[in-house]
Formats: C-alpha cells, sequence, structure tokens
C-alpha cells in the first residue's frame, strides 16, 4: 500500500519528508526523546532501494543537530535484536552521529508487545551507549530522574 500511494513520488520527496517530520516532532516540545530514528530501515528503503539510504544520509545530520540543539533524547531500541538484526533502531552508526552532534540524552527501550519480549536486548543497547560514554537516562512525569 506505501509504495503504490508514493510510487509517483521520488525518494529524495519521501526521504525530506520522513525528516521534516522528525525535526518537526523534536521541536513540537511534546517529545522528551524520539524513538525509531531511523525506522525506515524496516519499512521503506527495501522498497526503494539504496537511493533512499544515500538520501536520508544527508539529511540526518541536520536533524540530528536540532534533536541536540532542542535538547531531545533519543532511544534505542532493542527491538531488531528480536526480528534478528545486529543494530538497534537507530544503528549504532547513528546513535555515534548523534553523539557527535551534541545529543546529551539517551533512552533504552525494548518495544515488547509480548510480555516475553519486555526487556530483551537492552544490555545490548546499554553497551552501545557505554561504548559513546552515556548510562540511559529514564524519566518520570516529563522529568529526568537519571
Amino acid at each position: 500500500m506505501f509504495k503504490r500511494e508514493f510510487q509517483d513520488k521520488d525518494v529524495k520527496h519521501i526521504v525530506t519528508r520522513y525528516f521534516d517530520y522528525v525535526q518537526a516532532a523534536a521541536g513540537s516540545g511534546l517529545f522528551d526523546c524520539l524513538a525509531h530514528l531511523d525506522i525506515y530501515r524496516k519499512y521503506i528503503q527495501s522498497l526503494f532501494g539504496p537511493e533512499f539510504g544515500m538520501c536520508a544520509e544527508r539529511l540526518l545530520g541536520p536533524a540530528l543537530e536540532l534533536i541536540a540543539r532542542v535538547r531531545v533524547g533519543i532511544e534505542v531500541n532493542s527491538s531488531a535484536f528480536r526480528r534478528g538484526s545486529d543494530e538497534p533502531y537507530p544503528e549504532e552508526r547513528i546513535v555515534r552521529l548523534a553523539r557527535k552532534a551534541g545529543v546529551e540524552v539517551f533512552t533504552i527501550g525494548s518495544d515488547a508487545h509480548r510480555p516475553e519480549d519486555l526487556g530483551k536486548g537492552l544490555e545490548r543497547a546499554e553497551r552501545i551507549l557505554a561504548g559513546i560514554g552515556v548510562r540511559p537516562a529514564r524519566f518520570e512525569s516529563r522529568h529526568r530522574v537519571g
């Protein structure tokens, strides 16, 4: 359905819209952290081929700079590990780029939709964050507590 709806749009248009939404979410004041920053890896990129990834790379840096500037965090989500991926959402390379861009807050989540998946892969996500010198943050009532 997605492919059919967007088949008349070029890849650059789709990627630009995606990152426009990411930046709007970051700047809205509604979110403390953004999750699934590169979810396009799972659902969209394969529909459009390598050009999608190349376009995303050009827009990723400015999005991460805005996220850092407005002091929004990024969630490192371990759900991809359960599906056989070696990389979380976002992939480690993007986590490192985010840190380099000035993002200071990172959380972790397992995105469990079933009780048996709760917490799976969080140790791996924590190791990724430890590798960039940060510990996962926690929030309560929109206030950072850890």
